[in-house]
């Protein structure tokens, strides 16, 4: 199992591709953590824009189809997408099934 982490500009958007991720059965879910401030360079300036943390939950071979997907959905020129191994061993066993479950067998 992997988790991608990605920031969004804003809820909406955000749960408009989990959404289509589930739909699609790229991530078994996806959620949304509250908007926070992110801080950063860009274009030569420090940039200080309110977001949203989305965290997706799928299988690692999908990683790859999924990263890409959410990309190409995704507002932003270069959009923060980060997979997260999940060590099987601190996972519950039966939400591990579940994920599997959820999205399309590779």
């Amino acid at each position: 199992m992997i988790v991608l982490y990605s920031m969004w500009p804003s809820a909406e958007t955000a749960l408009s591709a989990a959404r289509t991720l589930v739909e699609e059965r790229l991530v078994a879910c996806g959620h949304v953590t509250p908007l926070g401030t992110s801080v950063y360079a860009w274009d030569g300036q420090v940039h200080v824009e309110p977001e949203v943390v989305l965290w997706l939950k799928t299988d690692s071979a999908l990683a790859e189809a999924t990263t890409a997907r959410l990309v190409a959905m995704h507002p932003y020129e270069l959009p923060c997408v980060l997979a997260v191994p999940v060590a099987e061993g601190g996972t519950h066993p039966a939400y591990a099934a579940w994920v599997r479950q959820s999205v399309r067998q590779v």
